[in-house]
């Protein structure tokens, strides 16, 4: 009997010991702040810059509320500019709960003749945003490291053009026509609002327009914004002198000086030709 005994104890407690070998062990639950990052956003960009948006999202599992306070960043697009900042949101993070919120950064980009004259032929330009979370909680501060990467389109100078639309005889070979399509193109991807275009436009070394188009508008992404000038000019009218150096001649030369202003961006223009007269 006793050595029955002895063998059903020693069975009992084989099964025991296999029993708690299989117990899963529990796992231990981070109590740390952690800070999660959306897609950046692009709010807006000009010919001499860009406003990007990163947002973000701080998880706080803790017990206790935490605070984000304080944000550093750096930003980079490509060898054209490094800009470095500094926030204290004093963001508080509830216990158990989390919150989103966004870092909003200015880029100021080049906008002179060599700037632009760089970014020909490029399709993008890469930008990398790297932050410095500083969340402070009951034992104290710790710092999150947290980066977003993208691409920007690199502003291209508008496009000004002279079209000598019609320049013919009128109804008697003593008047002329001469009409001129004045066109700003914008081939960004962006509008682009403009404090206006001067310009002087002469026809055979006398002025015959002079004015300012386009003030206070937004040249629309990827399109043409055209001004028409026309003008009639014979004996009799109130042009004598261009009268006289037009008439009779089959074709004259014509000179178009302008200046494109559109916030930090300016563009001196000279366009010359000539205007073939059809009778």
């Amino acid at each position: 009997m006793r050595q029955v005994l002895s063998r059903c104890g020693w069975l009992i407690f084989v099964l025991f010991a296999v029993a708690c070998a299989h117990t899963p062990a529990k796992k231990a639950i981070s109590t740390d702040p952690e800070v999660l990052t959306y897609d950046a956003e692009l709010v807006e960009q000009r010919l001499d810059g860009a406003k990007l948006s990163f947002p973000y999202e701080i998880k706080n599992p803790a017990l206790q509320p935490v605070t984000l306070t304080s944000l550093r960043h750096k930003l980079v697009i490509d060898d054209e500019l490094e800009v470095t900042g500094q926030a204290a949101p004093a963001l508080a993070v509830a216990a158990q709960a989390s919150i989103n919120d966004k870092l909003t950064v200015e880029a100021t980009l080049p906008a002179t003749e060599e700037a632009l004259n760089k970014r020909e032929g490029k399709t993008n330009l890469r930008y990398h945003l790297y932050a410095t979370f500083v969340i402070t909680g009951p034992t104290g501060a710790e710092e999150y490291e947290a980066e977003w990467h993208g691409d920007l389109y690199p502003p291209q100078r508008p496009v000004l053009l002279v079209e000598p639309h019609a320049a013919r005889y009128g109804s008697s070979a003593a008047k002329v026509e001469l009409s001129f399509n004045l066109v700003i193109n914008n081939p960004n991807p962006f509008p682009i609002p403009t404090e206006g275009l001067s310009y002087v436009l002469e026809v055979a070394d006398l002025k015959l327009f002079e004015g300012l188009v386009a003030a206070g508008e937004k040249l629309v992404a990827g399109a043409d914004r055209e001004f028409e000038l026309s003008k009639t000019i014979g004996d009799g009218m109130d042009d004598p002198n261009l009268a006289a150096a037009i008439k009779g001649r089959p074709s004259i030369p014509y000179r178009f000086e302008g200046t494109l202003t559109a916030g930090a961006f300016s563009m001196h223009k000279i366009i010359e030709g000539s205007i073939a007269f059809s009778k």
